[in-house]
C-alpha cells in the first residue's frame, strides 16, 4: 500500500492510475433474501503500488447532472 488518499469522490474517479477490475456480487446476501450490494474492485496501478480496493457498489450514486 502506498498510502494514497483521495480527498473527494471525484478525485478518486478521475485518478488515471486507478483501474476498475470488475464487480463482485454478494451471493450470501442474495441467498439470505437481503439486498445484494456487490463490490466494485479497483487496483491502484503505479510504479510503487498495486493495491486492490473493494468498495461497496452502493457507495456510488449517479448525480442528476450525469443522468
Amino acid at each position: 500500500m502506498c498510502g494514497k488518499v483521495w480527498p473527494t469522490p471525484e478525485a478518486f474517479l478521475n485518478d488515471r492510475h486507478l483501474h476498475l477490475n470488475g464487480y463482485q456480487w454478494n451471493r450470501k446476501k442474495i441467498y439470505a433474501g437481503l439486498p445484494a450490494h456487490g463490490l466494485l474492485i479497483f487496483t491502484h496501478k503505479t510504479r510503487h503500488c498495486g493495491t486492490s480496493l473493494a468498495i461497496l457498489a452502493s457507495k456510488f450514486q449517479m448525480r442528476a447532472s450525469m443522468r
